[in-house]
């Protein structure tokens, strides 16, 4: 049988290490929703490009088909955010893929206001020495707190 006082320690160091584990997922859960946010919305846009001898438009709406360019061509398709929040939600837009280094947008990181409306124009540059074929890839954009 282990005595008053031990079981009194035992116990104490119990609530001690209790309460520490406690105080770090909490100070953890701050600084993961500062650092990170609270994503709202996320969307992957197939983007493609055929790079030719010729020019060709495409009215795809649900991808962002920037046609047939030439090399030293440019193309440019519209997106338009809505925020329907009623706070602010940041922004961040990001291409990947083998067209990711032709694409060109004014700003990939902004704040958009709460029930607002913005139009962003995503354009592909495509260089002098580009290979003839097909480009492709996603814009992925986060909308966060």
């Amino acid at each position: 049988m282990t005595s008053p006082r031990k079981s009194s320690l035992l116990e104490n160091k119990r609530v001690i290490l209790s309460a520490s584990i406690i105080l770090v997922l909490v100070i953890g859960g701050f600084l993961y929703y500062f650092a990170f946010g609270i994503i709202e919305a996320s969307y992957s846009i197939p983007m493609m490009i055929e790079v030719s001898n010729k020019l060709g438009i495409a009215g795809d709406t649900d991808v962002l088909n920037f046609g047939a360019v030439q090399p030293s061509g440019w193309s440019k398709k519209t997106l338009v955010l809505t925020n329907n929040a009623t706070h602010p939600l940041t922004v961040i837009m990001t291409p990947t893929g083998n067209i990711s280094p032709y694409i060109v947008f004014p700003e990939n990181f902004f704040q958009l206001n709460a029930t607002t409306t913005r139009t962003i124009d995503v354009w592909v540059q495509t260089p002098e020495n580009i290979s003839y074929g097909r480009y492709d890839g996603r814009l992925n954009i986060i909308m966060k707190r």
